[in-house]
């Protein structure tokens, strides 16, 4: 990558935003396991070697073509080239053989695609946008295929028409002997027809190198030629390139190459002579030429001959040639040119066909001003990569510009791609690049929306990738190629990348850095100062801290442009750098040490106590700046996950089970969610017991003894590892996390595989809702009154791919007392009376919360308060309504086992104001039953009430109300049952009201059989 300082283009950012209003794909993201990301060539065509993008082809509607004449492959995108899809099947299942060399489609009808196979000797065409294909049948020729073009439709006579043209060509034989067919289609294809066309008049036949339909086809029916002649014609006219205009006869389907004044129009003075290796042209039309007027005859020629003779890109207005001067006077190789714009003004780009010299890019020159006395170019500030040959074409009807780059014959990973420039100035490798991948680093945007990743590559540069598709890896694009020596590229998201949109990406062991400002749009260099970068932490767009060898840290405020003088960190070798959101600096070392600065890095202290033997991850907690804790593991085997607050002079272990196991386990990176989850990537290959991940939702907690953890390997292939890439010097961090009010997505590269793998957490931020029993709620009595607890249904959120919840009990609602836990499969729980064994009690206050134990720990739900009632009693005897009651009643009831007494009341009136007899408090009574002590009165009503009693819990009242016997009777003879009574009878026997009702049946069915025969008479 040319080092010098790329500024921003507004134009590069409307090609980001005019690819993303493609609407995109939606998925479904597993939670609570580990999924594959796609990298850039998994499942799709960003990435494919060998490969080279010989030939583009640009519909409307976003339809592009792209043709692989070197491996034998075509492909078609449907999406501005965001999108691709190999279409080489559907030809070879017609018969073609591949490769394609040329490949065209109509310019008003995106479906309909031409191209050139079996070695030039045919021609199939697509009505339906490369599915089905059909073999036009191209006779025998007299030279190479050289050109391919397709008309617009027109009409002739009553009919629809249009033409496909080719160009032939045989170089180096000093003749001309090149033709020119065209095959016009309507309903059918009627057979090819050769033009006869002639530069000198008097000969037939010149090599062709280019050919092109005039814009107004249906209109001015001319056919636009550049066409080479050897030694075989008149002295005028020897050796020689030419842009040769023709007029179609449509009706005949001849053409007439005498027709324009003043043509054939001589390019250069150089042709087909003897010993010329090749002549390639390439032709650019405005969108309103028109060969009727000589001021609308207006366009542009590119001339790349072998040997050279100048070579440059040429307007043509009216009858003259004028040299354009690509390359300040000098011969330039162009192997193609591209125009945008009408016959007064556009956009000019003309693509070299050799590659930058020491480098895999390709440059693409841009003139504003074609048609001015002396136009202005200028080189692209951001070129294609590849090794040279840039085909380039204009998108019809938007501003986005395709190049494609090749070797040829092809070599496999030289960078070749097909790109994209909304201007022509700031290219973008989209897909087909030829280029081997090794994952380096990833970063995450704040808010889940881009997914950037580095990677490297042993034969050529290091590249920055962008995802923003949904989910992320579904689509990629290339936003940058670093000329680096270490392989070891870094990218680093602002700390403020929400308000800023800054990315720095970084060589390490180099002084490279890159920095963009509009989210990876444009990139410009900085190389402010000549120390190596081990690290960088990136505070907003211009304030940078870098760690650099010899254990020290330095500081710029103006974007990496300038540093002020390192500091000393008081450590041997820095490993990594981290920042806590007060602005608190931390660097471990290389060695287990831990330093920090709070005065941001102009003093730093030392940590006594080493966190372990090797290169050290440090992490402050997300509430670093309230509780003061921070989180380190170094790279030694078994060294473990420590923490350590500010103050303290000692490090605690987290995971002593782990290590203590001698597994070798050690720990490759630390991340930590805003609500404070730590998460610890793992070195060790995975397996069901080591690697992976393991989850820390409190890690800060200051009384746990045991830290609960979670060990994440759920869908992680065996043997995937979270190490960093040999390229790095340092134990460098890998992973990225981003998180929301409702989740974390943890993403990770697996050097072991060359995979990204993503983690989302759905239980890191809040445990289930509780949905009932409500907040503070009195349960019901229970409805069986069968002298048990009643039963209690609990209920609460059912969360996304949970297998088991817990649900704990405590007394008065106090985490210090619990009581008791319960797990369930299901998002509820029932209580009931006949086989639960928790001692839910009535009458006792309780607490109750739940959260998820897998497959991961969730925090736990809110406290809810919980009143289980004491059931009221039943079964009063004297009843209700009861009468002839003797004037020495026995009282008896039901009451539920747990009560412990019963309060009891007899008044004479309903509002228990002339109490008779009353027990409560100390003198409640211990039993279901109470003999009346005392003689009632005779004929008279009484009121009596009960209610259980247990603690300081009291069920409703229950009340009833009798009536004496007008005079004294025994207890006996007023048929009063000791203990139990017989429940009461209705009023009416139940026998006799299904009498009654089939009585009434009867009689209906009657009455409807006297009404059918009354209707018959």
């Amino acid at each position: 990558m040319n080092r010098f300082v790329v500024r921003a283009a507004a134009a590069l950012s409307f090609l980001s935003l005019f690819l993303t209003m493609v609407p995109p794909v939606q998925a479904h993201v597993p939670v609570l396991e580990w999924t594959e990301v796609n990298v850039p060539g998994d499942n799709d065509f960003t990435v494919v070697s060998p490969s080279e993008v010989t030939g583009i082809t640009a519909g409307r509607n976003g339809l592009v073509y792209a043709i692989d004449g070197e491996y034998g492959r075509v492909y078609r995108s449907l999406e501005y080239g965001l999108d691709w899809e190999d279409i080489t099947k559907y030809l070879e299942r017609a018969g073609a053989t591949l490769p394609a060399t040329f490949i065209v489609v109509a310019p008003d009808n995106e479906g309909i695609v031409a191209v050139v196979t079996d070695g030039g000797t045919a021609i199939y065409v697509s009505l339906d946008g490369g599915y089905e294909w059909e073999d036009v049948h191209l006779p025998a020729l007299s030279g190479d295929v050289t050109a391919l073009a397709m008309s617009g439709l027109y009409v002739y006579g009553d009919r629809e028409y249009r033409d496909i043209a080719v160009g032939t060509a045989l170089w180096g034989d000093g003749l001309s002997n090149g033709q020119v067919l065209i095959l016009q289609g309507g309903c059918t294809w009627v057979g090819w027809r050769d033009q006869q066309i002639r530069v000198d008049p008097l000969v037939v036949g010149a090599d062709v190198s280019t050919l092109a339909f005039s814009s107004s086809y249906a209109r001015d029916h001319t056919l636009v030629v550049v066409a080479s002649t050897g030694a075989d014609v008149g002295a005028a006219w020897t050796d020689r390139t030419w842009l040769v205009l023709g007029e179609r006869d449509k009706g005949a389907g001849t053409t007439d190459w005498d027709e324009f004044t003043g043509y054939p129009l001589e390019i250069i003075g150089a042709g087909d002579a003897a010993g010329a290796v090749y002549v390639r042209s390439s032709l650019a039309l405005p969108s309103n030429y028109y060969s009727d007027v000589a001021a609308s005859r207006r366009l542009f020629v590119s001339v790349d001959r072998s040997p050279d003779f100048d070579d440059d890109v040429y307007r043509v207005v009216g009858d003259e040639v004028e040299r354009m001067d690509a390359d300040g006077g000098s011969d330039l190789d162009v192997w193609s040119i591209a125009y945008r714009g009408t016959n007064t003004a556009g956009v000019l780009l003309a693509g070299d066909r050799s590659p930058v010299p020491a480098t895999l890019k390709v440059q693409v020159r841009r003139c504003d001003n074609p048609f001015a006395t002396s136009p202005d170019w200028e080189e692209s500030e951001v070129p294609p990569t590849g090794p040279g040959h840039a085909f380039l074409v204009w998108a019809p009807n938007v501003s986005l510009a395709y190049c494609g780059t090749s070797n040829q014959p092809g070599v496999a990973l030289d960078e070749s791609a097909f790109s994209a420039s909304s201007g022509g100035s700031l290219w973008r490798q989209m897909a087909i690049i030829d280029t081997a991948l090794t994952l380096t680093d990833l970063a995450v945007s704040p808010d889940g929306a881009k997914l950037f990743l580095t990677t490297s590559n042993p034969w050529g540069p290091e590249s920055v990738w962008h995802s923003f598709s949904h989910p992320l890896g579904l689509k990629w694009e290339r936003l940058l190629t670093v000329d680096s020596d270490s392989d070891a590229v870094m990218v680093k998201l602002s700390a403020d990348y929400e308000n800023d949109n800054s990315v720095y990406v970084v060589a390490q062991n180099s002084n490279l850095v890159a920095v963009s400002f509009n989210r990876g749009n444009s990139w410009e260099w900085r190389k402010g100062t000549d120390l190596e970068l081990l690290d960088l932490i990136v505070v907003n767009s211009k304030t940078l801290y870098a760690a650099i060898p010899g254990g020290r840290v330095m500081m710029s405020t103006n974007g990496g442009k300038s540093w002020e003088d390192p500091v000393d960190t008081l450590l041997s070798e820095i490993n990594m750098l981290a920042r806590a959101s007060d602005g608190t600096l931390f660097a471990g070392s290389d060695n287990g040490y831990v330093s920090y600065s709070t005065d941001g890095g102009e003093h730093w202290v030392l940590i006594e106590e080493p966190a372990g033997n090797g290169a050290v991850q440090v992490l402050p907690d997300a509430e670093f700046a309230d509780n003061g804790w921070v989180y380190a593991a170094a790279s030694g085997s078994d060294d473990g996950l420590w923490r350590w607050k500010v103050g303290r002079t000692y490090w605690q272990q987290l995971d002593s089970d782990i290590t203590t196991l001698n597994d070798g386990q050690i720990i490759g990176g630390l991340l930590s969610g805003s609500e404070g989850t730590l998460y610890a990537l793992r070195i060790e290959p995975a397996s069901d017991d080591t690697g992976g991940m393991t989850r820390w939702l409190c890690p800060a907690c200051e009384p746990c003894v045991d830290h609960e953890y979670d060990h994440v390997i759920e869908d992680l292939p065996t043997g995937a590892s979270f190490a960093v890439d040999v390229a790095f010097t340092t134990a460098y961090p890998v992973g990225t996390l981003w998180g929301d009010d409702e989740l974390n997505e943890i993403f990770a590269i697996d050097s072991a595989g060359q995979r990204v793998f993503v983690f989302r957490d759905t239980l890191c931020k809040r445990g289930p809702y509780l949905d009932s029993p409500a907040d503070g709620a009195q349960l019901d009595e229970n409805s069986c009154n069968c002298n048990l607890d009643g039963v209690v249904t609990f209920d609460w959120e059912d969360l996304d791919a949970v297998d088991l919840y817990e649900l704990s009990f405590y007394h008065e609602a106090s985490l210090s007392t619990w009581l008791w836990s319960t797990y369930s499969d299901y998002d509820g729980f029932v209580s009931s009376p006949s086989g639960d064994t928790t001692n839910f009690l009535s009458g006792t206050t309780y607490g109750w919360r739940v959260r998820t134990t897998s497959p991961v720990l969730s925090p736990w739900s809110d406290m809810r308060r919980l009143y289980p009632q004491l059931l009221g009693v039943a079964e009063l005897q004297p009843a209700t309504g009861a009468t002839g009651i003797a004037t020495s009643p026995i009282f008896t009831w039901n009451g539920p086992v747990v009560a412990a007494a019963y309060e009891f009341t007899l008044a004479t009136d309903p509002d228990f104001k002339n109490v008779i007899a009353s027990f409560s408090g100390s003198s409640a009574l211990q039993t279901t039953a109470w003999a009346c002590d005392r003689e009632l009165s005779p004929g008279t009503n009484y009121f009596w009430r009960v209610r259980s009693v247990s603690g300081e819990t009291y069920s409703p009242w229950v009340g009833s109300a009798f009536a004496t016997a007008s005079t004294a009777v025994s207890p006996a003879a007023a048929g009063v049952a000791p203990i139990e009574f017989p429940a009461q009878q209705p009023a009416v026997n139940g026998y006799l009201i299904w009498v009654v009702f089939g009585l009434v049946a009867l009689l209906m069915v009657g009455l409807i059989v006297l009404i059918l025969r009354t209707a018959r008479r």
